[in-house]
Formats: structure tokens, C-alpha cells, sequence
């Protein structure tokens, strides 16, 4: 069952099968499959200019944060979709912050109630 499910690669199952649906089925949303393991990441990366702005930004901003948490792994968590992610999106960053999105305020900047 282990290896049955490392061959079907659910997370990549995830986002080839969301990105063929319909928009108007029902609407992709990049920020959840931007969140998904680094097996989705090349998938992701591909789509990246299909995409429409909103989820296309949505999808760099979550593949940002997700080679931030790849770039802290060390070697005992190293695997090939992981490493095969991280030399992706260092080969995409400039690509991901050049896309015209507005830019969410930092955290601390929120005023506080």
C-alpha cells in the first residue's frame, strides 16, 4: 500500500486534477496547492503562467514560503522531491517575486486592536 501510494503521488494527483477541472466548476485554488508537498512544486511551476493573476499570485506567494521551509531541512529529512523542489524554486525566484502582485504588509505593520 506504502509504495502503491509513493508511486501515485497524491499530492501531484491533487494539482494535475485541479488544474483540469473547470474554472467555473470549480475555481483553483493556488494558495492550497502551493501549501501541498514539493512533489506539487515542478507541477506548479509549469501552470504558473496559465494561471489567472489572482491564483497566479497566489500560488508564487505559497512556493516562496514553501522554499523557505525547504531551504531549513536538513540532511535527515533529504529526499529527491524535496531536493528536485528547492534547486526548482531557487531557479525560479526571481521569477516568482517579479510577477506584478501587490504585496501582503508584514505582520507587524498590522495595526492592533
Amino acid at each position: 500500500m506504502l509504495a502503491g501510494l509513493h508511486l501515485v503521488n497524491p499530492d501531484a494527483l491533487i494539482v494535475r486534477t485541479n488544474l483540469a477541472r473547470p474554472v467555473a466548476q470549480r475555481p483553483f485554488d493556488g494558495w492550497y496547492a502551493a501549501s501541498l508537498s514539493a512533489d506539487a512544486v515542478p507541477l506548479l511551476l509549469e501552470a504558473l503562467p496559465r494561471l489567472d493573476g489572482p491564483t497566479r499570485c497566489a500560488v508564487a506567494a505559497g512556493l516562496i514560503t514553501q522554499r523557505g521551509r525547504l531551504e531549513q531541512d536538513d540532511w535527515r529529512s533529504w529526499n529527491f522531491a524535496r531536493s528536485r523542489a528547492r534547486h526548482l524554486l531557487r531557479d525560479q525566484e526571481g521569477r516568482l517575486q517579479a510577477l506584478p502582485c501587490p504585496r501582503r504588509a508584514p505582520e507587524s505593520s498590522k495595526p492592533s486592536d
